[in-house]
Order: structure tokens, then sequence, then C-alpha cells
């Protein structure tokens, strides 16, 4: 899997087959990967944002569809502007 950075990445691994009917995932900063370890063990696919990148068009279009996620790490982490941003896209 090689996608043009980090978050494409991880949403080209979140559309592997073992995640097929996958209904939530995990959002997690891609410039640490500790959380991401962590997140791995929820058998949610694990997604990267990037907080300069924000919500790319590719991760808008993995979002449709989806039930819910977890922000792995909380507002530390993932800014209150992108939780607010994903939650928006889920409610599309």
């Amino acid at each position: 899997y090689g996608g043009s950075d980090r978050v494409e990445t991880s949403i080209l691994v979140a559309q592997h087959e073992a995640f097929d009917g996958a209904r939530r995932f995990s959002l997690v900063n891609g410039l640490s990967y500790v959380d991401a370890v962590a997140a791995s063990t929820l058998r949610d696919p694990v997604i990267y944002i990037l907080p300069r990148q924000g919500i790319t068009e590719s991760l808008e279009t993995f979002i449709g569809g989806k039930d819910g996620f977890r922000a792995i790490g909380g507002t530390g982490v993932i800014s209150e502007e992108l939780f607010e941003s994903v939650e928006k896209l889920l409610k599309k």
C-alpha cells in the first residue's frame, strides 16, 4: 500500500477487505504513531490526519457512509475543530 502521503496510505489500508462492513474508524494524528498503535487494538480502521492538512478530499470520501469514529488522543492531539469537521461529515 502506498498513497501520496501517510493519510492516503492509511485510507488505502482501511479499504482492505479485512475491514469490509466496518462502520466506524479510529482517527489519529499522523505525526505521532503512539496513538495509532493503541488504536490498532480496537479492530477498526485507523485513519491518520495531519493537522495542517485538515480534511482532504479522499478523507472526506472515506468518512462518507460511516456511522462513527473515535478520536484517539483527545483534543490535545486531534483539534476540536478537526473533530467537529469529521462529526459534520458523518451527519451528511
